[in-house]
């Protein structure tokens, strides 16, 4: 079961964040951001 992000888990949410590779990083979650998350997942089949 994944937590919900917490300001108590930061330091463990970033060192995890550090270790990882990202294709695409969406900062955001209104309708703009959901636009561009549709967008890249069409593009990515």
């Amino acid at each position: 079961m994944q937590r919900a992000f917490s300001s108590i888990d930061r330091e463990c949410v970033m060192d995890q964040l550090e270790k990882e590779t990202f294709d695409v990083l969406i900062i955001g979650g209104g309708i703009t951001g959901a636009g561009i998350a549709i967008d890249v997942a069409k593009s990515r089949n």
